[in-house]
């Protein structure tokens, strides 16, 4: 397997389990998967997003906030349609700053 494909799995990896091991309660995990997902390639919007979500079901509201812009800003631009509805951000879903993101972010074309 050439070389970027090797490393494009593993970023698909990675970059889920960061989530996973925040939903289950593995915070020391999560923070090492998070530290990882952020050396490997800090420009993938879906990583970023996945970052966000880790960041917010582990209760870190600004870095949620704050990769979640980055995503967006790094090419992922269905942020705004998937922070909507996506279960990790449950705990952000009524927070005044989550909710003024999501609006300036759906005003970019």
């Amino acid at each position: 397997m050439p070389r970027e494909n090797r490393l494009a799995s593993r970023m698909m990896m990675v970059k889920t389990r960061a989530e996973a091991y925040a939903r289950f309660g593995a915070r020391e995990e999560a923070y090492a998967t998070l530290k990882a997902v952020l050396e490997l390639d800090q420009a993938d919007g879906l990583a970023l997003y996945n970052c966000s979500c880790a960041y917010a079901l582990l209760g870190e509201k600004n870095k949620a906030l704050v990769s979640l812009r980055r995503a967006f800003e790094s090419g992922f631009k269905a942020v705004m349609n998937t922070a909507r509805t996506d279960d990790a951000f449950d705990s952000l879903r009524e927070d005044p700053e989550f909710s003024q993101l999501i609006a300036d972010l759906g005003q970019y074309p």
